[in-house]
């Protein structure tokens, strides 16, 4: 059941200005320098203060620094001589106040001061007649500046009666000005010492204890930072006023512990005798600054261990990088907020108060009163990161007072008249403070005051002007006592309600915050990079930027504000309210709209809300606005209220019936609590509707069927989602329930069921009622349940495998039915397989056949090109059937070809003898071509004829002759002439032209002669004939062949072998 709400919202607040701590005291002292007078007059001065870089100058890469804010600028009054400053704190004696014995700072009188806002801007007033020239002075604690200005130089700034001074900076050394003198314990885990270089400080100010600097090194115990030289002292011999060479730490203003290690430092053992030195240093008005890893000096002593709480039971957990916030509990944040987002040391959004920092640990579980946390870690629960506190803790001494306020009521409503709050001031120590004592109010805005008057019969003096308003005790105030002052106010009706800061600080009167009280800072990261035991070598590894990282310019702000003055000083909240009212309306009327259904808004409208109202400006901020059903809360908004919906998101309602409402406002700073009046409502349970689907029809009988049944809200309301149907939904065969399933978050519910016999069914789902759903029933559906299909199988047969390209092939597919996979009930089978075959030839269709009663399918094809053939037979199935494939026939295609055959293919003949050899071509299927017969390689006195040299297509046989020519006449077969007759006479030819090379001369040449003479016998020839003397003895071979014609062109051999005889 939402519920819409809807809040005004607050108006900004505007952050509290800090109160002004010194007071202007003007004197006249003409008589002492008559020739420096001027008339009297009222001149404001103004201008900003720096830290010791100064400003950035334009053009300039090189480093510069920041204005600083909470600087004490004042013209010093020359009847008043600025205090000489002591090296170290004042040690008190026993039972004295550490901070009341330190001496004062700031002369007793000024012509002029202020301090400076979150810009470094200041701005005082100085009456009466100046004697030049003057000296302004600047100051944080012992950080003191001296300028002087002569009447020609304050004459060049002057506009009118407004002086603008140059940018004047803090000291950077000695010899500008003045310093404190600080200890840096330094430790190898965080650098912290180069950040007096990074601002501005000399570092010839860094020296050993002997030396003139103002900042003396002392190497860390556990893992030592940088040295200043070998004879830098140990932290022992600061801590341990027993140690030798021990250097009391008494002689410091402030003792700076680095982290060396993981809490890490002096031994255990010796922690507390030493860390009492440590606290009674704060006590005494020192101040102390711990990083990561000392805060063994803040846990030990025993006034100081429950100010913070510390968890080493984990590791350290560094994160490297992390964002810091600003913490609004620090009093000092709303200027310190205002500082960061100036100099621009802020993340984006600045609103955010957020930084980054390095090396942060969470080993700070709560800081405790009097602590401040300074930042905080929004994404590791707001660990505290950093926070202070004054010192002395828990003490008292001689002369201190407190400022204790008693409000007349807790909370104050718009427009109330003459309320008041009682200031009372108390002496809490053994000593009466000195006449003089000085209380200021800073009022805030959101009041006005009317008196501020002594209210127990003393004699408190009191000016009443706003923002600041002072109180003066003319007499001492004795020990142990107290004095009051009412402050009397009205506030009005246009006051923007929440919590604003009535403050009330002390002064003078031997508690003067002028004095140099004690403090402690501590933070739970680092700031610088590791460093290790070197020498310091006048800063020479440090790294100094043109600006710090933000990091770097926090750590700027609490050295400034370590070291500056700390002021008693307490605040009140006063938390203005305005009344409010609380209703619900339905369309701007009061009341609800009844009835409505489940999980509708109230009313069915979306002009249906919550109203917290007021006639006051602002808002709601912090409160809670709970809306309940039956008395019980069915839910709560809380801190910023704006229009949005009731109960929150996946609340789907209260449950159908009578029910009560009312909506209740817890009230917060700004308003007080309230209630609507009680509601009556029925509500009713929401209609639905029903319908169901089937997974699938057919379905194969065995096979899962799945029925969904979604159930949908119709309940007529559209301005939020309608929440869906819960429950069971029941299924049904007809009559017969077959199921149930439960909804799911989306109104859905599932059945699968396998149980449904062969045949035709009707299937329906029902919705069972709920107190918040109406029943419903879908319409039926029809849902067909079939035998499952058949598998088959194909075989295919080949007529002629091996066949000759152009033979005719008949391929024969035959289809097989297969078993059923599943069982069925007995007696149903499917019918025989139909439809048709198809033949491939690898990718190629051959041709497609009917599938007949006998399940065969026959194609035939006499096209096959010569090769083998991956034939296949691919039968499509039926609606009962599945198709299958035959496994791969392998048809083999031989070419057409004849056959050459010869009887016999050896020969043994006698010259002249005649052979008969049998010739046959032979048609190998469809050749049907004619074949050239012919002889190739036989001698050229060798007869090789056939019968019939063309055998007919069809293929035949003929009679092939062959004979080994004898001798005969050259001219009877001139054609088979064979020379060999003629060898023996060129024989003996070769013999007598060897002859003719061995003997002599003349022999030879008649030898010659002789042949010359023989030379026609050589030819066996005459004039009439010739004689060849046919085949000779011996073996010979010669190839008959076989040849077709085109297209075939087939060519086949038979080699022969003769051997031929004498």
């Amino acid at each position: 059941m939402p519920l819409r709400r809807l809040a005004v919202s607050r108006a900004a607040r505007s952050a509290a200005s800090s109160p002004a701590i010194f007071a202007v005291l003007l004197f006249f002292i003409g008589a002492l320098f008559p020739s420096a007078m001027l008339r009297a007059q009222t001149l404001t001065f103004t201008g900003q203060v720096y830290s010791p870089l100064g400003p950035a100058v334009t053009g300039s890469t090189a480093a510069h620094g920041d204005p600083i804010p909470n600087i004490l600028v004042f013209v010093q009054d020359p009847a008043s001589p600025l205090p000489v400053f002591s090296q170290g704190v004042t040690v008190p004696a026993a039972g004295q106040n550490g901070c009341a014995v330190q001496p004062n700072l700031v002369p007793a009188t000024v012509l002029g001061s202020a301090l400076t806002d979150y810009s470094g801007t200041y701005t005082f007033n100085v009456s009466g007649t100046v004697s030049y020239p003057i000296n302004v002075v600047i100051q944080a604690g012992k950080w003191r500046r001296q300028y002087q200005f002569t009447q020609a130089q304050v004459a060049s700034y002057t506009s009118g009666t407004v002086v603008t001074l140059p940018i004047l900076s803090m000291p950077s050394n000695q010899s500008q000005g003045d310093l404190p003198h600080i200890a840096v314990v330094t430790g190898s885990a965080d650098q912290i010492e180069c950040i007096f270089p990074q601002i501005g400080v000399s570092a010839s100010e860094v020296t050993d204890p002997t030396g003139t600097g103002s900042i003396n090194f002392f190497s860390g115990n556990a893992s030592s930072g940088e040295i200043v030289s070998s004879s830098t002292p140990t932290e022992t011999q600061l801590v341990n006023p027993a140690a030798n060479g021990a250097i009391p730490i008494s002689n410091y203003d402030m003792v700076i512990f680095g982290c060396q290690t993981w809490n890490a430092g002096i031994v255990d053992s010796d922690v507390a005798p030493y860390a009492k030195n440590v606290e009674a240093f704060a006590n005494e008005g020192g101040r102390v600054f711990g990083t990561h890893g000392a805060a063994t000096w803040i846990t030990t002593p025993s006034d100081w261990s429950g100010i913070a709480t510390f968890d080493y039971s984990g590791s350290d957990s560094e994160a490297a990088s992390i964002t810091g916030q600003l913490s609004t509990a620090y009093t000092g944040e709303p200027t310190l907020a205002a500082w960061m987002g100036y100099i621009g040391a802020l993340n984006a959004p600045v609103a955010n108060l957020q930084f980054t920092l390095t090396d942060v640990f969470y080993n700070i579980t709560a800081v405790n009163a009097p602590g401040q946390t300074w930042v905080t870690i929004p994404s590791h629960s707001s660990t505290p990161a950093q926070f202070s506190f004054d010192t002395p803790v828990n003490q008292t001494g001689s002369p201190s007072a407190v400022v204790n306020f008693t409000n007349t009521q807790t909370n104050f409503d718009l427009g109330q008249t003459g309320d008041s709050i009682v200031i009372n001031v108390t002496d809490n120590s053994a000593t009466a403070t000195l006449s003089g004592l000085t209380l200021t109010l800073q009022i805030p805005s959101g009041i006005t005051p009317t008196s501020l008057v002594d209210s127990t019969g003393g004699s408190w003096v009191c000016t009443l002007t706003t923002p600041t308003a002072i109180c003066t005790l003319p007499a001492p105030l004795a020990a142990g006592a107290s004095d009051a002052v009412t402050l009397t106010f009205d506030i009005p009706a246009t006051t923007t309600p929440g919590s604003v800061t009535l403050t009330g600080t002390l002064s003078n009167g031997g508690i003067n915050q002028s004095n140099q009280c004690g403090r402690v800072l501590y933070n739970d990261y680092h700031v610088e990079t590791a460093g290790s035991r070197v020498a310091w070598n006048n800063g020479g590894r440090c790294t100094v930027g043109t600006t710090l990282t933000n990091a770097q310019k926090f750590l700027e702000y609490s050295l400034y504000n370590l070291s500056n003055f700390v002021a008693p000083t307490t605040s009140d909240t006063i938390v203005i309210q305005a009344p409010s009212t609380t209703t619900i309306t339905t369309n701007g009327q009061p009341g609800v709209t009844t009835p409505i259904y489940y999980g509708q808004i109230i009313g069915d409208t979306n002009n249906v809300n919550a109203i917290v109202s007021t006639t006051a400006p602002g808002g709601t901020n912090n409160g809670t606005l709970t809306v309940s059903v039956d008395g019980t809360t069915a839910c709560t908004l809380q801190n910023s209220l704006t229009q949005g919906t009731c109960p929150n998101a996946g609340f789907t309602g209260q449950n159908a019936g009578s029910h009560t409402v009312q909506a209740s406002y817890s009230g917060d700073s700004e308003y007080q609590p309230s209630q609507s009046p009680v509601y009556n409502m029925t509500i009713l349970p929401d209609p639905t509707a029903t319908v169901v689907t089937t997974s699938g029809t057919p379905s194969i009988y065995g096979n899962a069927v799945t029925f969904t049944a979604t159930v949908t809200n119709t309940a007529p309301f559209t301005d939020v989602a309608l929440p869906a149907p819960a429950g069971t939904v029941n299924f049904f065969d007809g009559a017969a329930q077959i199921g149930t399933g439960t909804l799911n978050s989306s109104g859905v519910a599932i059945l699968s069921v396998t149980s449904l016999g062969v045949g035709s069914h009707t299937i329906n789902a029902v919705y069972v009622p709920t107190v918040n759903f109406t029943a419903s029933t879908s319409v039926g559906i029809a849902q067909v349940v079939t035998l499952p299909v058949s598998a088959t199988s194909t075989r295919l047969t080949s007529t002629a495998n091996p066949a000759y390209q152009g033979q005719n092939i008949v391929l024969t597919a035959t289809v097989t039915q297969l078993a059923f996979s599943v069982a069925v009930p007995s007696g149903l089978t499917n019918p025989l397989p139909t439809g048709t075959v198809s033949f491939y030839d690898g990718t190629t269709l051959l041709g497609t056949a009917p599938l007949t009663a006998a399940l065969t399918a026959t194609v035939s094809t006499s096209t096959l090109a010569v090769g083998t053939h991956a034939i296949t037979a691919v039968y499509s199935g039926d609606a009962a059937n599945t198709g299958s494939t035959s496994p791969v026939l392998n048809e083999v295609v031989q070419p057409n070809t004849f056959t050459l055959t010869v009887n016999p293919t050896t020969l043994n003949l006698i010259i002249g003898q005649t052979a008969a050899i049998t010739v046959t071509i032979t048609d190998n299927g469809d050749f049907n071509e004619p074949v050239q017969l012919s002889c190739a390689g036989q001698s050229a006195e060798t007869i090789c004829s056939f019968a019939t040299a063309t055998i007919p297509a069809g293929g035949g046989t003929t009679t092939l002759t062959v004979m080994p020519e004898p001798p005969h006449n050259c001219s009877t077969t001139a054609s088979n002439e064979h020379p060999g007759s003629k060898l023996p006479i060129m024989a003996g030819l070769g013999v007598m032209l060897l002859a003719f090379r061995r003997r002599r001369k003349l022999l030879g040449l008649v030898t010659f002669g002789l042949l010359l003479a023989a030379l026609p016998m050589l030819s066996g020839c005459n004039t009439t004939g010739c004689t060849d003397f046919g085949v000779e003895p011996g073996t010979y071979t010669f190839t008959v062949t076989a040849t077709s014609a085109a297209p075939y062109a087939q060519t086949s051999n038979q080699t022969m072998t003769m051997v031929v005889k004498p």
